[in-house]
C-alpha cells in the first residue's frame, strides 16, 4: 500500500482518474487484450529481424507459461524484472537476495535462465547493483538517461508537474551524458533512454503517433551521430498507441546501418569486445603491423594517417585483416602517470590502447589537464592533437554505426495482475 500511495503522489487527481480508465482500456478484464498487443508487437519486430527484450516479473511469467513460450519462439528475449513489481530500494539486503533467488528459480523452472535484470520503477542504487552481481546476474538495464529535453509549452501545467515528479524518481543523468554500456565491477550496465511511452503518452498526454515518432527519431539521429546505444522502453500493453511510431524508428534504423539488438546481445558483445587485444608487431625496417585478436566481429578504426606510409587512406576501417604503417610513433595513447584511474577506465571502455608513458614516442599523449575535455567528448572521437596514427576498437560489431534496443517491461497480463502488485 505504501508503494501505491507513493506512485499516486506522482500524479494529480485528474491524471490518476484518467490512468484508471487507461489501464482498463489497455488490459481489459482477461488476458486476451494484452496477449493480442504483445503478439502483434512481436510480429512487427520479426518483420525487421529484430529481437525485443521483455523484462518480466517472475510471478507473471510463472502464471502465463503458454504466452511466454509463444513469445520466445518468435524470438523475444526475457530479462528478470523482479520477483514481483516492488521497489527494491525499500527492501534490505536479505530481502533483495531472497527475491533475486526466487525470481531466478521461477525463470529456470520455466526453461528461461536469465542473466539480465531491470529494477521495477527503475529504482536502484549502487548497493543493489552489487547485490545483483552477487546473485549471479551479468547485466542490468536500470540506469536512466534523459535523451530529449522536452518543452513545457505543449502541455498543461499539471501534466508538466507530473512529468517532473516522475522523472525525479528515476534519478536520470542529463542529456549530455553518453549513453553507452559500462562495466560496474563484472556487471554490464546498459542505460535506458527517456522519454519512454509512459512519459510521452500517459504523463504528457501525447496521442499523435507522428509526434512520438518525431521525438524518438531525434533520439535515433543523435545515436547515429555519436555512436551511442539507444535503449527504448515501450510497454507492450500500449502497443496500439505507438506501433506506427515504432515502425518508423525500425525502418530508419535499418536504413542507417544501426545494430538492432537485444539487451542480452549487447551485454555479450560488450564482454566479448573487452577481451579483444591489440597485437602490434614491428619489423626491423620500422613497419608496424597491427591486428585485433579475440573477436572476428571487432572493427579497428584508425585516424591521423596523413603523411604516413600506410596500406590504405586515413580515417578508415579495417576489419579482420592486419593494418600496416611506417613511422616512429607508437600508435597508442601514452598516459601521464598523474592521470586518474577514471580516465584509464574510460580509455578501456572506449577501446583505445594505452600505457603509462615511458621512453617511447607516442602518436597521442594524455595529460591530467586533458581529462575533462576528453570526458565531455560525447562521440569518443578522440579530440586531442594526434601526432601520428591512432587506433581504437569501435564500439559496435561489424562496424555498425550505433546500437538500438527495443525493450518493454511486462509486470502484468491482466488488470488483476496490475492491481495485485500493490498488495504483494
Amino acid at each position: 500500500m505504501e508503494q501505491l500511495v507513493k506512485r499516486l503522489s506522482t500524479r494529480s487527481f485528474a491524471n490518476n482518474l484518467g490512468r484508471v480508465f487507461s489501464i482498463l482500456y489497455r488490459y481489459g478484464l482477461g488476458k486476451r487484450r494484452f496477449s493480442r498487443s504483445v503478439i502483434q508487437f512481436m510480429d512487427l519486430m520479426e518483420r525487421y529481424q529484430a529481437k525485443p527484450t521483455f523484462p518480466t516479473t517472475a510471478v507473471v511469467l510463472d502464471k502465463n507459461p503458454s504466452l511466454f513460450q509463444r513469445l520466445m519462439k518468435q524470438g523475444a528475449v526475457l530479462a528478470i524484472h523482479g520477483l514481483r513489481h516492488v521497489d527494491y530500494t525499500m527492501m534490505d539486503r536479505t530481502q533483495n537476495a531472497s527475491h533475486f533467488q526466487e525470481a531466478m528459480a521461477l525463470f529456470n523452472k520455466a526453461g528461461y535462465p536469465c542473466e539480465g535484470f531491470r529494477f521495477p520503477y527503475l529504482r536502484r542504487d549502487k548497493h543493489r547493483i552489487e547485490w545483483l552481481a552477487e546473485a549471479g546476474f551479468r547485466w542490468d538495464s536500470s540506469e536512466v538517461i534523459l535523451w530529449e529535453n522536452l518543452s513545457s509549452r505543449k502541455c498543461s501545467r499539471s501534466r508538466w508537474k507530473n512529468f517532473q515528479t516522475i522523472l525525479e524518481t528515476y534519478q536520470p543523468m542529463d542529456s549530455g551524458s553518453a549513453s553507452l554500456p559500462r562495466f560496474i565491477g563484472e556487471m554490464v550496465e546498459i542505460p535506458v533512454a527517456m522519454p519512454d511511452d509512459d512519459i510521452l503518452i500517459e504523463r504528457l498526454g501525447i496521442r499523435k503517433q507522428e509526434v512520438l515518432a518525431a521525438v524518438w527519431s531525434r533520439m535515433l539521429e543523435r545515436a547515429c551521430q555519436t555512436g551511442e546505444c539507444l535503449v527504448l522502453q515501450l510497454h507492450p500493453e500500449r502497443y496500439f498507441q505507438f506501433n506506427r511510431a515504432l515502425e518508423t524508428i525500425l525502418r530508419k534504423a535499418q536504413s542507417e546501418n544501426v545494430w538492432i539488438a537485444s539487451l542480452q546481445e549487447i551485454a555479450e558483445w560488450w564482454i566479448e569486445r573487452d577481451s579483444v587485444q591489440f597485437i602490434i608487431r614491428e619489423s626491423d625496417s620500422g613497419i608496424k603491423e597491427i591486428c585485433l585478436e579475440g573477436s572476428s566481429r571487432a572493427t579497428l578504426l584508425v585516424k591521423g594517417t596523413k603523411g604516413y606510409t600506410c596500406d590504405g587512406p586515413g580515417n578508415f576501417t579495417v576489419q579482420g585483416t592486419p593494418w600496416k604503417f611506417s613511422g616512429k610513433e607508437h600508435p597508442i595513447v601514452g598516459i601521464d602517470p598523474g592521470c586518474s584511474q577514471d580516465i584509464t577506465a574510460w580509455m578501456r571502455q572506449e577501446g583505445y590502447p594505452y600505457e603509462l608513458m615511458n621512453h617511447r614516442q607516442y602518436s597521442t599523449v594524455l595529460l591530467p589537464s586533458d581529462e575533462m575535455k576528453l570526458k565531455r567528448d560525447l562521440s569518443g572521437d578522440y579530440s586531442l592533437p594526434v601526432q601520428g596514427p591512432l587506433m581504437r576498437i569501435w564500439r559496435w560489431p561489424e562496424n555498425r554505426k550505433c546500437c538500438l534496443a527495443v525493450t518493454g517491461d511486462i509486470d502484468g497480463v491482466t488488470i488483476w495482475d496490475f492491481i495485485r502488485r500493490y498488495h504483494e
